[in-house]
């Protein structure tokens, strides 16, 4: 099914680009990658996003495996290809960052658009987008 591809391959790209994260940056200084418009910046995130309801690690955990398993259910009726790629990109995102909460000490965050205050991971990336495709492919099916 290409949505638990997608999935797996948002997970796997997130892992390892966590594991990059972790090895060869430090807390709190910024390694410019882009000019200055794209840092590697390391932080632990122990909130929502933008750090909302920090210290919440359970309530977090809780709401993302309920994603996981809606999500999850969602995919019984074979919905179309597009419809899968966003609840694939969804569901790897929601993973990627279940497996940090779990771990139990905070999202491992990196990518700093210095365009605005907000730091995040390609687990972030998987959900943004395949939020984005979902929405689209919903409202062209309907």
């Amino acid at each position: 099914m290409i949505a638990l591809f997608v999935a797996a391959l948002i997970l796997v790209l997130d892992r390892l680009t966590k594991a990059w994260a972790i090895a060869h940056l430090a807390v709190g200084t910024p390694v410019p990658f882009v000019g200055s418009l794209v840092e590697w910046n390391l932080i632990r995130n122990h909130g929502a996003a933008f750090g909302m309801l920090s210290g919440q690690s359970v309530l977090f955990v809780a709401v993302a495996i309920a994603a996981v398993f809606g999500l999850l259910y969602a995919l019984r009726r074979r919905p179309k290809i597009w419809i899968q790629i966003g609840i694939g990109g969804i569901l790897g995102g929601a993973l990627g960052n279940l497996w940090d909460r779990l771990l139990g000490h905070g999202v491992v965050d990196f990518i700093d658009v210095r365009l605005w205050s907000y730091i995040f991971n390609v687990a972030d990336i998987g959900i943004t987008l395949g939020a984005i495709v979902l929405i689209v492919a919903l409202w062209h099916e309907s």
